[in-house]
């Protein structure tokens, strides 16, 4: 069982990378949407931590309780699949400049697992950015 964490998921991305053998499901495409969220903090007896607080990874966390899901898919070019690879919570819409290093943060990721995001998407995400 893999648990759903924020952040960028190495558990599934190893899994991935294990069960894909083709090259033409080794290139895809990383596509993200943002989804409004019930606010609600708990605390988690498990983890011993507050769930549902504002967590952007090392670009911004804060004590604010999360309204915004921000969800990153991989889905390869070909293959009829998709899988969510990270997930982040904020409040509000995450800021150009903190989605930006995301979308390069998981891009990373994708391509140390072997998983090749399509230069052409990519750089279409990352000039979009920046207009």
């Amino acid at each position: 069982m893999i648990r759903a964490e924020t952040g960028v998921s190495e558990d599934v991305l190893r899994v991935l990378a294990s069960k894909i053998h083709s090259d033409a499901d080794r290139r895809g495409v990383l596509m993200f949407d943002e989804v409004k969220l019930r606010e609600g903090v708990r605390f988690s007896i498990k983890n011993l931590e507050f769930e549902g607080l504002v967590n952007l990874g090392e670009f911004k966390a804060d004590r604010k309780p999360a309204d915004i899901g921000l969800v990153f898919m991989y889905r390869p070019l070909i293959a009829g699949w998709v899988q969510t690879v990270a997930m982040f919570l904020s409040a509000g819409a995450t800021p150009a400049a903190i989605l930006s290093k995301l979308l390069v943060k998981v891009i990373l990721a994708l391509e140390s697992y072997g998983l090749r995001v399509s230069q052409d998407i990519a750089f279409a995400f990352v000039s979009f950015l920046f207009l």
